[in-house]
């Protein structure tokens, strides 16, 4: 009963790690194509200046 218990409790805490590290890689992505798109627009702005 007592190990039932500790591996409950480490496969709820890998649970927690990876939604975790989830989030963080969306808002990654998000932050990362969201500077993508500001360079690809900055990028076309300047070639039709030329």
């Amino acid at each position: 009963m007592q190990i039932n218990y500790q591996i409950n409790t480490f496969t709820n805490a890998l649970k927690q790690l990876r939604e975790a590290v989830n989030i963080k890689q969306v808002n990654h992505d998000q932050n990362c194509n969201i500077k993508y798109s500001d360079c690809d627009s900055e990028f076309q702005f300047l070639k039709q200046r030329c």
